[in-house]
């Protein structure tokens, strides 16, 4: 029996509301029979699958239990959690805990402990990829929605003043204290290339803290992987990255993050050039040219991050970066007009 596909790009696919969150009807994404494993005290285990709309995307759960009474309150909890989340790293939301640490400027602000998680695990992620990922980005990331809007480059001396209040080295961490300061009055933080891969995360942890083990938490292009299901030892999981309405093929993976990014949904088109929604803190522009890559890593937090990073930095940093600790493995692929190349680390695993 094969195991559940499940897409890196969401497919809306509802049923019946239940409480907050949505229970999907058994067979999606294409997945095949559902009944697997041995008999326990409440039967064959047997996937389930569940919905809820947050962070401005679809967040999405799917879980082997033999055991479907006792699910309310785990998925309940794992949903709150991300809820939770979204009310500290939101930069849409003017009384979000990371809004609030804008404002706050050089003055400073001890800070939540998820807040701080996130800051530091950030940090390090931008550090590594010396700039190529950059959290601080908050002011390129509005004017670049606004271009996405009116369909016009921004104005040159605004993209000027936000690239001036872009670095993430003028973040500092005082960890005896736990508090963040802005070197900079009027920066901007922006956890949007790391906040879905931190709430997926976080869910997938709620999940196996209720004994959910054989568990996997979808937000968009990004995959909390937990075990295998029963009598499995990986999860299916499909890649599209070139065209939108076909894969390029599967992978086989368990208790991994695994990460998307890229323009193949988001983008623009802009005086006949397309631009990715991905804004480079290079250039302070979307990138052009269209790519993508996909990361397989340790945690979500991580591959979240790194994919972008990997988007805007390109393949020879891509296969740098994979040989530092901790590793990951990637798949970068560069599509042309004319052609499109793809590069691979050495134990990305194999398509199928």
């Amino acid at each position: 029996m094969k195991p559940a596909t499940r897409h890196l790009a969401a497919k809306p696919v509802f049923s019946c509301t239940r409480r907050r969150w949505i229970q999907l009807a058994t067979g999606v994404c294409g997945s095949s029979a559902l009944q697997t494993g041995a008999p326990g005290k409440g039967g064959p285990a047997s996937r389930h699958d569940f919905s809820a709309p947050l962070m401005a995307t679809t967040f999405r759960i799917a879980t082997w239990s033999n055991e479907p009474a006792k699910l309310e309150q785990p998925i309940d909890e794992a949903f709150n959690v991300i809820a939770r989340l979204n009310t500290l790293f939101s930069d849409y939301e003017p009384n979000s805990e990371v809004s609030q640490l804008s404002r706050s400027g050089t003055e400073g602000m001890q800070v939540s402990d998820d807040m701080w998680r996130i800051l530091s695990q950030a940090r390090e992620m931008a550090e590594r990829t010396n700039g190529a990922f950059d959290f601080t980005c908050g002011h390129l990331s509005r004017l670049w929605r606004r271009a996405i809007r009116r369909g016009e480059l921004p104005p040159n001396d605004r993209l000027h003043q936000a690239m001036d209040l872009t670095n993430w080295q003028d973040v500092d961490l005082d960890e005896n204290t736990q508090t963040v300061r802005l070197k900079q009055s009027g920066m901007l933080l922006d956890l949007g290339g790391i906040a879905k891969g931190y709430a997926a995360d976080a869910a997938l942890k709620s999940l196996q803290r209720h004994g959910l083990h054989s568990s996997i938490v979808t937000a968009g292009g990004d995959l909390a992987i937990g075990r295998p299901p029963p009598d499995q030892d990986h999860w299916n999981i499909s890649l599209r990255t070139q065209t939108p309405n076909a894969d390029d093929g599967i992978i086989l993976v368990a208790d991994s993050g695994v990460s998307t990014s890229g323009d193949l949904h988001q983008y623009v088109e802009i005086d006949g050039n397309r631009y990715s929604h991905i804004v480079s803190p290079k250039t302070g522009l979307g990138l052009s040219g269209g790519v993508a890559c996909t990361i397989v890593g340790h945690s979500t937090t991580f591959t979240d991050a790194m994919a972008t990073a990997c988007c805007v930095a390109g393949p020879e940093s891509t296969q740098n970066w994979s040989q530092l600790s901790p590793r990951f493995e990637a798949r970068l692929v560069q599509r042309g007009a004319e052609s499109t190349r793809e590069h691979l680390t050495e134990a990305f695993p194999p398509l199928q």
